[in-house]
C-alpha cells in the first residue's frame, strides 16, 4: 500500500495541477490455481509499475462491451460477509475446460479488487500499482455456461463463461463491537472471528472504551 501512495505522490510532485489528467481504473486480480488472471477496467493491455500486464475487460468501438460482470461490494466492517458473484465471459476453450474439470482451480482462491491511477483516458501505462485493494475468497462451486453464436459466414462459434462466488476475506475484522461495546458483543466477536468461546478478556473492552484505567 505504501508503494501505491509513494508512486502517486511522485507523480503529483513532478507535475503541475494544470497538466494533470488523472483517471481512476479498477483492477481485478484472480488467483486461479494454475494461473493468475489480471484484468483492468479499460481497453487493451495495461502495464503497472511493478511490471505486471493487465488485460482490459472493456471492448468494442464504443467501449460499452464488457467481458466481465463485477458486483458492487459492501463495507465489510459491519461484521457481515455477503456472498457475491462475478461472471467471466469469453474464455478460451483450454481455460474453460481446466476451470470446469478441476474444482481446486477455483474453490478457496483469492480475488483482489483495487484501483490504479492512469495519466489519461487513453493511457496504457498506469502511474501506480493497484491500491485500496479489497481481498475476497472464492467459495463453493462455480457455474459454467456455453453459448453457440451463428457467424455471418454461416459457421458457429462457442462462447464460454464461468460465474465465481466469493466473500470478503476480512469481513468482520475491522469493526470492534458489532454495533455496541458490551462484554456480550465482544465474546460473540471472539467466537465468530477466532473460534474463542467465552473470551475472558472481552469484558475489558467496554471498560476501556468508557475511559477505564488500571493503576499499577
Amino acid at each position: 500500500m505504501s508503494a501505491f501512495f509513494d508512486q502517486l505522490e511522485a507523480y503529483l510532485d513532478a507535475t503541475r495541477a494544470s497538466d494533470r489528467r488523472l483517471n481512476v481504473a479498477v483492477t481485478i486480480e484472480i488467483g486461479f490455481l494454475s494461473q493468475t488472471v489480471r484484468l483492468w477496467g479499460g481497453r487493451g493491455r495495461m502495464i503497472t509499475p511493478d511490471g505486471n500486464a493487465w488485460t482490459g475487460f472493456v471492448g468494442g468501438a464504443d467501449g460499452q462491451q464488457v467481458f466481465i460482470e463485477v458486483p458492487e461490494t459492501e463495507d465489510p466492517r459491519s461484521g457481515n460477509a455477503p456472498l457475491y458473484e462475478m461472471r467471466l465471459g469469453y474464455l478460451d476453450t483450454e481455460s474453460y475446460s481446466r476451470l470446469r474439470d478441476d474444482e481446486e482451480e477455483i474453490d478457496g482462491r483469492l480475488i483482489r479488487i483495487g484501483y490504479v491511477y492512469m495519466p489519461d483516458e487513453t493511457g496504457t501505462r498506469a502511474l501506480t500499482d493497484p491500491g485500496g485493494v479489497e481481498r475476497f475468497r472464492m467459495v463453493g462451486g462455480a457455474s459454467f455456461s456455453e453459448r453457440r453464436t451463428k457467424m455471418p459466414d454461416g459457421s458457429h462459434r462457442l462462447q464460454y463463461s464461468v460465474a465465481c462466488r466469493f466473500k470478503n476475506f476480512n469481513g468482520g475484522r475491522s469493526r470492534l463491537s458489532f454495533g455496541t461495546f458490551t462484554g456480550t458483543s465482544q465474546k460473540f466477536r471472539s467466537d465468530v472471528l477466532f473460534g474463542v468461546l467465552n473470551d475472558r478478556y472481552a469484558d475489558f473492552v467496554p471498560k476501556y472504551a468508557g475511559g477505564y484505567k488500571i493503576t499499577l
